[in-house]
């Protein structure tokens, strides 16, 4: 998977519950990753998850001012899911 800068490796792997299965946080993907796999521009993955045509994991980040602020990471199963479910078939 990929190394990110200044990050402390962590004692305990924390884990996310998602639909019963315990999913650990490294291998949520960030949307700039997401961008990657599926080639595509980085406000179009946002929209997505806004829509919930990209299934997230999203809470709320502490920060100063107006606009809140909030982290979005994604399974990779869903974009794997999301991938095959509109994957057209040749005719």
């Amino acid at each position: 998977m990929y190394e990110r800068r200044n990050e402390k490796p962590l004692k305990k792997p924390l884990a996310v519950e998602e639909a019963g299965l315990r999913i650990p946080v490294e291998l949520l993907l960030s949307a700039k990753e997401v961008k990657k796999i599926l080639r595509c521009s980085l406000p179009l993955v946002y929209r997505m998850a806004d829509r919930g045509q990209l299934p997230c994991v999203r809470w709320e980040c502490p920060g100063v001012g107006k606009r809140k602020k909030s982290m979005v990471r994604f399974s990779p199963e869903d974009i794997r899911e999301f991938i095959e479910k509109h994957r057209r078939k040749r005719t």
